[in-house]
This record gives C-alpha cells, structure tokens and sequence, in this order.
C-alpha cells in the first residue's frame, strides 16, 4: 500500500505543464489533478495538485485541504522570495509574473488556514533554502525587508477592500503578529471599539507617553525599563505600576488569537488609561532626583511596551 500522503511526497509540479494548459489557463492544476488519478495518485494527492494553485484571481475559493493548503503556502511564497531573489520586483503598474496577486492569495490562505506562522518566517525558511548563490548571507536581511514591505501593502490592500480605515490597519503589524489570522483579527477589535470614548483617551495617553518617550530614550536620563518600586513616590504612581504588574501578568503565556482575546486585551488597555492621565496630573516624569526621573521614565517606557504589543496607537487618527 502507499505511504500516507504528504506535502514533502506530492508529485504536485513533478511532470511538466501538458499544452492544454497553455490553450486553456482556467485548467491550470485540474489537468493535473486528473492526470494524477490516471498515474494511480491517491485522490488525496490528486486534489492537493489541483489545490495549490488556489486562488486563481481575486475572489476565487481557497484550498480546502491541509495538504493543499501546505503546498499552496510553499509554492506562492517560493514563487515570491523567488523572482525577489533575481530582481524581477513588481513597480508601478508593472506586474509581469502577477507577484501581487501570488502575495494576497498567500495571506487569505494563511487565514483562512489559521496556520500559526509569520510571513516573514516562512520568507526566511525560502531564502535559507535558496543557498549563498541565489540568496548570500549578507544580503538576506535586506531582502527579507524588501519583501515584507511588499507584503505590508498586499495586507493594507486586503484589509482595506473588507471596509476597515486605513489607520486601523496601518496599527497592526504583519511582522509583529504571530500570523496572518491574529493580525486580522487585531484590525478587526481596534475597528470595533473604535468609537467608544475609552478608545480616544487610549490614544492620547499612548501619543503623551511616545512623546516623552522619544525626547528621553537616547538621553542620559533614561536607563533602561527596569523599575524600582522602592523610588515609587505616590499613590498614582504605585496605582500605576500596580496596574501595570496585574496586566503584565494576565497577558503572560498564550498569546491572543481571536478578535475577542485583542478586544480583552484592548480593554485591559481602557483600565489602565484613567491611572495614567492620574499619573501625568499628580507626577513630575522630569524629577530633579536623577534616580527617580530615570525611575518614571522606565515605568513610561514599560507602559509604551504594553500598548505597543496590540497595536501601533499612534497610527491611528484621533476624533
């Protein structure tokens, strides 16, 4: 009997393209799900070959199977990394070898799929592969960047034709994200508490704390994010580290996933905004006490660290 099937096994792009496909494009992967049939392929297999060239355009269905899913993942991202690798990049209107349609039916694929990888692992794992004469050592971190910059916009696109505003998705990181569905879904929780008021002080108290953040990082007041609770002077400001320690902790091991794990995590947000605009009302960030100062700017420091892990707050537009 045969082995069970597998991706590392299927035949998918073993034989070359029969001409029929060249006359008839539409029958790309289903003249090789049935030559795969008449060759005694399972029909397993025989569905993975047809599968992995899904989607075909825009809105066309996705692999329906985990072997189908697998290989269409691998195929349209050493495609990509592929033609990035010898400098065929898409520019302008100029899309020759249909890179941009190949990156959105990667990410509805690894969303529909609910695979937990980043994109910019698996572009890692292509290059790796690629060796030093396609992909040199020195030059993959630029590559890597270069696509994921092109995958950045492929995910604005996506999340942009489903109706949600621009500054929403540009707050949420595809790099960041464990994967492609939790970057979706974080687009999706900031979207819907959007309007409630919470989130417009939730903006502000993040836009403060940047601020302050940004003139004291690379100052010799500012010493690192390690807080002494010892130099806490205050109740605002112990409330605030407190609050701050129980989220901490909450958050702490399995990551958000749904819409309705970054919706929590947003309102653990909401609850710890108050004591903030408390702390800015009630504390001097900039004490003449070097130590304490350094003390407040790490707690600050922390605080951003916190908001910075759901989403870029100061992406989106406030009002």
């Amino acid at each position: 009997s045969r082995p069970a099937p597998g991706p590392a096994r299927l035949p998918f792009q073993a034989e070359p393209p029969p001409s029929l496909v060249f006359e008839f494009t539409e029958l790309q992967g289903i003249v090789g799900r049935h030559y795969a049939l008449r060759g005694g392929e399972p029909s397993e297999v025989a569905l993975a070959i047809d599968e992995h060239y899904m989607p075909r355009f825009a809105d066309d269905d996705l692999p329906a199977t985990t072997p189908g899913r697998v290989l269409a993942v691998a195929d349209k991202a050493d495609t990509i990394c592929g033609y990035f690798a010898v400098g065929l990049i898409p520019s302008g209107s100029e899309d020759p070898f249909s890179m941009r349609r190949q990156g959105l039916g990667l990410l509805r694929i690894l969303e529909d799929s609910l695979f937990p990888i980043r994109v910019e692992d698996i572009f890692s794992m292509c290059l790796e592969a690629y060796g030093p004469d396609l992909a040199p050592p020195d030059k993959r971190q630029a590559l890597l960047a270069q696509l994921m910059e092109f995958m950045d916009v492929r995910f604005r696109t996506l999340l942009e034709s489903r109706g949600l505003a621009y500054d929403i998705v540009n707050a949420v990181s595809l790099r960041q994200a464990p994967g492609m569905p939790h970057a979706v879904a974080c687009a999706q929780a900031l979207a819907a508490l959007r309007p409630e008021p919470a989130f417009q002080d939730l903006i502000e108290v993040f836009t403060r704390v940047s601020n302050i953040m940004k003139k004291s990082a690379s100052g010799e007041d500012f010493k690192g994010d390690s807080v002494s609770e010892a130099l806490l002077d205050g109740e605002s400001e112990r409330r605030l580290f407190e609050e701050y320690g129980r989220i901490r902790s909450s958050w702490n091991g399995a990551g958000p996933a749904a819409r309705e794990d970054y919706v929590e995590r947003i309102r653990d947000l909401f609850a710890i905004t108050p004591l903030a605009h408390a702390f800015f009302d009630n504390v001097m960030v900039m004490a003449e006490d070097r130590a304490v100062r350094a003390n407040r700017l790490a707690l600050l420091s922390r605080l951003r660290a916190l908001y910075l892990e759901v989403a870029d707050f100061g992406a989106i537009v406030k009002g």
